[in-house]
Formats: C-alpha cells, structure tokens, sequence
C-alpha cells in the first residue's frame, strides 16, 4: 500500500473512533417517579436533566429517564410503580410522598429521593451512616 493510501485509513479510523465509542456506551434507564401529569411542565425533572447534562449524562446519549407520573388514589400511585419497576429501572428518582410509595414497593434499584422530614424515622433508610 502506498503512503497516501496508509495516511488516509489512519485519518478514517482516528476520525471513526470517537463515533465507534459513543455508540459502544451503555444506555443507562432512569425512572423519575412523581406527582404530576404528562405534557406538564416539571421543574423538578427540568432541573435533574440540567444537572446531569452538566456532568456528562445526556438524554439519548447514555441516559435514558422515563418519568412516571401519579395524580390520583393511593392505589393508583401503587399501580404505577409496580408498572414503574417492571420496566427494570437501573436507578429511581422520586420524592415527597412518592418516596414512601417507592419505598413500600421494595424496588431492586437503587433509589434516589428527596424528602423533607426524617428518612430514618420514615423508615426509608437503616441510619445516615449506612442508609442500606
């Protein structure tokens, strides 16, 4: 092969590379369960997508969130997150009182939740030094 030729496959394969990689990366799957009604705006879930862009994760790209969203009975908020676990999220957000129908529903994910009163009294974790 001649030298243009050989200049030519390396310019190709250093050019490919970063694409062959992003298309290697796993798609991480993200359940955002909480109150609200699809086609609304959420502010919440704005801003966890802000934040996670800011750090690299991309909708797409390498996350994927599915938001769950409940208004409605008690029961229908437990329906939804057995339907929520069963699509196998690798990570759940949630918060305020959907943090206890999460937690009620014993999910294999880890979990990620905001809450203004005390988790370990909730019960949501075994202590802040070893939330379980």
């Amino acid at each position: 092969m001649n030298t243009r030729r050989k200049l030519l496959l390396a310019l190709a394969a250093t050019l490919a590379t970063p694409h062959l990689a992003s298309a290697q990366e796993k798609l991480r799957r993200i359940a955002y369960f909480a109150s609200g009604r699809v086609g609304v705006p959420s502010p919440f879930l704005e801003a966890l997508v802000s934040g996670l862009r800011e750090m690299g994760w991309e909708e797409g790209r390498n996350i994927s969130i599915s938001p769950h969203w409940t208004a409605g009975t008690l029961e229908d908020e437990q329906r939804l997150a057995r339907e929520m676990l069963a699509s196998n999220p690798e990570l759940i957000v949630t918060g305020g009182r959907n943090a206890a129908t999460v937690h009620r529903a014993r999910p294999a994910a880890p979990v990620v939740f905001s809450f203004s009163g005390d988790p370990v009294d909730a019960g949501f974790v075994q202590s802040f030094a070893r939330p379980g």
